[in-house]
């Protein structure tokens, strides 16, 4: 095999891995999307503590998760890009160097802050501690979620019952405290 064909196959394969993590990271997002989505609309409804502990413990977990993958995906790339980076040492142009171009622009640290890594694991971090965040809000802040309470209204109806001889009075000022006045109806 000769230094092309290894050049041209490990960069497919470098190929290849770089894609995987786009498409992951890609992944990542509609998952944050679905999972901080899901949890605005829970908190802001009537629905259970126990929904909430689970979607933000979910937002703990996809962190982590995406971070392991991301991980293990940066691995991969950096052996290949030693592959690379070897290959090219050799009887390869100067101009024609993107590994080592590539090292040495990253010895900036403007450009170290600028690549995928920081970026995704940025990312990751921010949503661990939002999701966090999120599990102490569920667990000591959403408390009364279970039994919500409409706002206030104070409203009354009559009934009229003529053949009781009853007008019936219902004053609501509390949709979980209903009481009702039987009154005699009045005589005409």
């Amino acid at each position: 095999m000769t230094k092309i064909e290894k050049y041209d196959r490990a960069w497919q394969h470098f190929k290849s891995i770089a894609d995987q993590r786009i498409s992951s990271f890609n992944h990542y997002l509609i998952a944050l999307g679905v999972l901080l989505t899901a949890f605005t609309a829970i908190s802001r409804g009537a629905h259970g503590q126990m929904i909430l502990i689970v979607i933000s413990v979910l937002n703990i977990l996809t962190p982590l998760s995406f971070w392991a993958i991301d991980t293990r995906v940066c691995r991969l790339l950096k052996n290949l890009k030693e592959v690379l980076f070897s290959i090219e040492a050799d009887d390869w142009p100067e101009d024609f160097k993107p590994f080592h171009r590539d090292k040495e622009e990253q010895s900036r640290w403007k450009n170290r802050l600028r690549s995928y890594t920081p970026v995704f694991w940025g990312m990751f971090s921010i949503h661990l501690a939002a999701g966090l965040v999120l599990l102490g809000y569920s667990l000591f802040f959403s408390s009364n979620l279970d039994s919500p309470k409409p706002q206030t209204q104070r409203q009354e109806l009559q009934l009229d019952l003529k053949a009781q001889g009853l007008t019936q009075t219902v004053t609501v000022s509390d949709p979980t405290d209903l009481k009702l006045h039987l009154q005699p109806a009045p005589k005409k």
